[in-house]
């Protein structure tokens, strides 16, 4: 595999030599020359093949309510009956994006909040609690989770994967915790990757930018018999570095490399292996602030140039099979490997196993059946190198087992329809967890729908909450602490799991056969959010005098957030399809058990209260495409950030049915903006650029 990759690599660079970037005029003399060099050559290399690119047509709402989905039920079904806040971002959705990374194809999505911290750094939530370590929104791609235990959260700085693959992405606002457990607070989100038998042939492809500093990728799929089809791939990505507020580069570019492959056998028409796999290696650079009691000339801190190595790997195998009485069985097992060299926290390895047995019963009378039960073991170490971070259980060691049950009932025909859940999870930190639902949805005319939810879920401790102690900052003398410096200290151990009881109701209307409504209200009651505590003071005479100040943690912060998310699909004509979602979020948190903490009841306003997207996709000609977005996005008040409107807009031209050529722009209405902050492990406070990127793909 790695020699494949290498290849990749350098085909792309030698592609794209030269263009890196649009700020200086030096470094842009002969880029017109050159992006246009690349283009002949990529059209010159095309051979026409029986696999062409996407279709490139407007879905009919039709189409586009009857897409079969599993993110609700763990069982294939309509889009449009499913009683949950639904999204889904298909292969079309993705192609005409315009979108580098699999954030940014989710900006768009109602209820969702994707704020851009660096440039590899995101905030990426559901309702509220964002953040780079946010850890209530559960993440899977192909069945395999996308989870770190050192934070209960996701590294999205590496998930990635060749767009062109992705056969759509399934997105659920609200609790999904019945069926996929911890972490399921908010939202859920399930990346599904096509199957090799819809990628036969080749496709390569490759993007020129400023923002890009070149990236690539191939993909080939054939036929190893009638019943068994395959697909590899590589893929190379490169990314500039963002801005600070004055101008200056932040030291922050990327090199990532991946590459991967998938098997899948159909023995019979009954059953099903599919076997898959990924390895990458990626290198990320940082502004670090990083504490320092000797740096009095810059309040106490240093700004330093990190560098972070990724390098990891995974291995799916999973068995379906489909009894003569229509009953069907599934089992599923993962590897999953990371390992982060980090050249100020220090290096942080994790393995992951996880196997996963499933049954779903045929209807039965009025009864639609599912079942399952889990086992995961993870194993990873932590070898700390920073001083302002310590872990009591550096090397850890943890299991994971779960069951879970659900059962549609149908009333009156079907129209009315009550789902029933329940998921128990034993985890090494709090036990067992129980996490119920119940759902009714009712189709009140063939195009109309009520659904409403009640339902649990918890987020479980991470390996920071079990013997985590971080040194958030040194702050200056003061009359206060006796004219000393104070170390501000967060020790974490022994937590709880956090909790949400989520109420919702939603309404779904395809008021004409152009016209599709969605309206959903929420109200999340929730409890035991973690927190820091009344400090404990004592003096230390060295390494210079100063006071340390221990904050210990606790679970001592609930509350509630209430919203309503608001979603449209019009087809003004044939040939024009218009989006257009809103949304908005109030959240009121506070100590609670006689809690102290007022730094982390603000969080509360690290999201903004209200969103706004419209999304329109215009096909001008046969081989002529027009894509436009424009994003509003509230204040941060955290930050004190304020509100933005971004404009994307991608042009694409397809003079033969195996090449495409596309120029998108980002944030055309300014030079930069500020997203996000990170507040925790913070890096320099950069600013998001407007970009534009040059792209060709073509099949042979």
């Amino acid at each position: 595999m790695f020699p494949l990759l290498w290849v990749c690599k350098c085909c792309m660079r030698s592609l794209t030599l030269g263009f890196t970037s649009f700020r200086s005029p030096n470094k842009n003399k002969h880029l017109p020359t050159r992006v246009l060099a690349g283009f002949l050559l990529a059209v010159t290399s095309t051979s026409h093949a029986d696999e062409h690119l996407s279709h490139l047509k407007t879905l009919s709402l039709d189409e586009l309510v009857n897409i079969q989905v599993s993110i609700s039920s763990k069982r294939p079904e309509k889009a449009g009956d499913v009683a949950a806040s639904l999204h889904v971002i298909t292969s079309e959705d993705i192609h005409r994006s315009g979108a580098s990374t699999i954030p940014e194809l989710l900006r768009t999505v109602p209820g969702l909040n994707v704020a851009q911290s660096s440039a590899n750094y995101w905030s990426i939530t559901a309702r509220g609690s964002g953040g780079r370590f946010a850890n209530k929104l559960l993440v899977m791609m192909d069945g395999r989770t996308l989870y770190t235990p050192l934070f209960s959260g996701v590294f999205w700085e590496i998930q990635d994967a060749l767009l062109e693959d992705i056969e759509r992405i399934e997105i659920v606002r609200g609790s999904g915790a019945a069926i996929w457990g911890a972490n399921a607070v908010n939202g859920v989100i399930n990346i599904i990757t096509k199957k090799p038998g819809d990628t036969q042939g080749g496709l390569i492809y490759t993007q020129l930018g400023d923002q890009d500093q070149g990236s690539g990728g191939v993909r080939y799929g054939g036929a190893i018999s009638d019943e068994a089809s395959y697909r590899v791939y590589a893929q190379y990505s490169g990314r500039e570095e963002s801005v600070l507020p004055g101008g200056f580069e932040a030291a922050d570019d990327m090199d990532s490399l991946r590459g991967g492959f998938r098997v899948d056998w159909h023995n019979t028409a009954l059953s099903s292996l599919r076997l898959q796999g990924d390895i990458y290696s990626s290198h990320i650079g940082e502004q670090a602030s990083v504490p320092n009691l000797f740096n009095t000339a810059n309040d106490y801190k240093d700004v330093i140039s990190n560098e972070i190595d990724y390098s990891g790997a995974n291995l799916i195998l999973a068995w379906e099979q489909q009894h003569p009485n229509e009953d069907r069985t599934s089992v599923q097992f993962y590897y999953d490997r990371i390992r982060r060299e980090d050249s100020i926290l220090g290096d942080y390895n994790n393995e992951t196993f996880n196997v996963e047995y499933q049954y779903q019963r045929a209807p039965q009378g009025r009864h639609k059946w599912v079942w399952g039960f889990g086992y995961r073991l993870f194993r990873d170490n932590f070898d700390v190198a920073a001083d302002f971070i310590a872990f009591t259980h550096p090397n850890d060691y943890g299991e994971w087992f779960s069951a879970y049950l659900q059962d549609d009932i149908s009333f009156y025909g079907g129209n009315v329809v009550l789902t029933g859940g329940l998921r128990l999870d034993h985890n090494q930190y709090t036990g067992l967890e129980a996490q119920p639902s119940i759902r009714v949805r009712w189709h009140i005319t063939p195009r109309t729908m009520a659904w409403t939810a009640l339902s649990r879920a918890v987020r479980t401790p991470g390996k920071i909450d079990e013997g985590g102690r971080i040194s958030f900052r040194y702050e200056a003398p003061s009359p206060t602490s006796m004219g000393l410096p104070l170390e501000a200290v967060g020790m974490l151990d022994d937590l709880e799991s956090e909790s949400v009881l989520s109420y919702e109701l939603g309404y779904r209307w395809q008021a004409t056969e152009g016209l599709n409504l969605d309206i959903v209200a929420f109200y999340a009651d929730y409890d035991k959010f973690r927190s820091f505590e009344e400090p404990t003071v004592q003096f230390l005479p060295s390494p210079v005098p100063h006071l340390q100040a221990i904050s210990p943690g606790d679970n001592k912060i609930g509350g509630e957030a209430f919203g309503l998310e608001l979603a449209m699909e019009w087809l003004p004509r044939d040939w024009w399809r218009l989006r257009a979602n809103a949304s908005a979020l109030y959240m009121d948190l506070r100590a609670i058990d006689g809690g102290s903490d007022t730094t982390f009841v603000r969080n509360e306003d690290e999201t903004p209260e209200h969103q706004f997207n419209l999304i329109s996709t215009m096909n001008l000609h046969s081989n002529f495409f027009l894509d436009a977005v424009v994003r509003y996005v509230d204040k941060v008040k955290a930050f004190e950030i304020d509100s933005y409107v971004a404009f994307d807009a991608r042009i694409a031209w397809q003079p033969t049915p195996d090449v495409e050529f596309s120029l998108v722009g980002k944030n055309l209405f300014d030079d930069s903006h500020p997203e996000y902050i990170d507040a925790l492990l913070r890096s320099a406070d950069t600013e998001i650029e407007r970009s534009v990127l040059a792209k060709v793909v073509f099949n042979f």
